[in-house]
């Protein structure tokens, strides 16, 4: 009889001590993910750090963790690419491991991961815990820009003669202003005044007597009824080739901006005024990772959108489309009109006989132009 109540006693206390670990072990266990803070990029490797905390003053004998990567992310483990990250492990009380992985980034999006599916053993075989435990873990992957010969084609041959005519140096008798001083900028133009009043170094800006900038008009349209979408794929391949021709118009000190119909913040038309600087740079790039695959209005209204609003005759126009229609082609009429210089570069199935017009402008293929794959 004491053998029997001595074994009830220690069944007791082994299911006590089961429900107390559970109730106890659900609030105190904690994930984190800690990603690089500098831009990831295409075809980029980078490090992937898992912290695994647990809080409680009972041990974990085992855990499991579950990972479904987004689509276009891959682990890289055992020399392998998986979108799917298992670990086994175990954690005693208030103990903390980190865990080192590689991710490699496929292709362009802003990824939100999902909740890390956790199951938890107390180790005696009487219970488990399933939980999912969010991340709030975002990455943001930018297009991998086409080779350093496409971008220079790129603003070479596509507008020709017409931007060595309209490049331009600062009238250095017409002040406009000071700002901070960047790499790219001569010593010469340092205000040394303005630098002593702000404890910055700041350079002088000057007015120009002509301009040119550049607008990259990016359409997302593939049918007449413009909401049937497109192709992911044929959206980063605009994506790699509007990211070279930004880079080289920075370094080529041409202001640059972006015109589009693709998704991003909400309905209408995407429009980024023209600049020339790192921090504009850094702000197109992220913008071009982030643009979802599907347009938010016909291109034709992107086009009524630049005709409106601009009345420079300087500006030079770079198209990237897979679709043509009787609108587009009325609509850059008007702006070829205006001065404006146009070219296009055309994406499958777009091809040269689509592209209408009753003035000539240069039409490039994409396929014809060797691009990054």
């Amino acid at each position: 009889m004491m053998l029997l109540f001595w074994m009830a006693i220690l069944v007791c206390m082994i299911w006590f001590y089961s429900r107390l670990w559970e109730r106890n072990i659900q609030k105190n266990i904690e994930i984190i993910y800690e990603l690089p803070h500098k831009p990831v990029q295409e075809d980029d490797q980078i490090e992937f750090w898992i912290r695994i905390e647990n809080k409680s003053y009972f041990p974990i004998p085992l855990i499991h963790i579950n990972q479904l990567l987004p689509e276009g992310l891959r682990w890289i483990y055992d020399q392998q690419a998986k979108q799917k990250l298992s670990i086994r492990t175990y954690l005693l009380p208030k103990q903390r491991v980190r865990k080192r992985y590689r991710i490699r980034c496929l292709k362009r999006g802003y990824y939100f991961f999902e909740p890390v599916r956790c199951v938890l053993y107390d180790g005696i075989g009487l219970n488990e815990v399933h939980i999912d435990l969010p991340t709030d873990t975002r990455l943001l992957v930018r297009p991998q820009p086409m080779e350093e010969e496409f971008a220079s084609f790129a603003l070479t041959e596509l507008s020709g003669e017409y931007i060595l005519y309209r490049w331009y140096h600062g009238d250095e008798t017409r002040i406009s202003g000071v700002r901070e001083y960047t790499a790219n900028d001569p010593y010469k133009q340092i205000d040394w005044k303005a630098t002593a009043k702000t404890g910055k170094l700041m350079v002088k800006e000057y007015d120009t007597t002509s301009q040119t900038s550049i607008h990259v008009m990016l359409n997302l349209q593939s049918h007449d009824y413009f909401r049937l979408g497109i192709k992911k794929e044929i959206v980063d391949q605009q994506c790699r080739v509007a990211a070279a021709i930004f880079l080289k118009a920075q370094e080529s000190g041409f202001p640059y901006g972006l015109f589009s119909n693709a998704a991003w913040s909400g309905p209408g038309v995407l429009k980024i005024e023209p600049n020339c600087s790192y921090d504009h740079l850094d702000f197109l790039l992220s913008l071009l990772g982030k643009i979802k695959s599907f347009p938010s209005c016909p291109f034709s209204s992107v086009l009524k959108k630049y005709n409106d609003d601009n009345i420079s005759k300087t500006n030079h126009l770079i198209i990237l489309t897979s679709f043509w229609n009787k609108e587009i082609t009325e609509r850059i009429g008007s702006i070829i009109k205006r001065g404006s210089h146009v070219s296009v570069i055309a994406f499958p199935p777009l091809s040269r006989k689509d592209i209408q017009m009753e003035k000539e402008i240069p039409i490039y293929m994409f396929e014809e132009l060797k691009p990054w794959r």
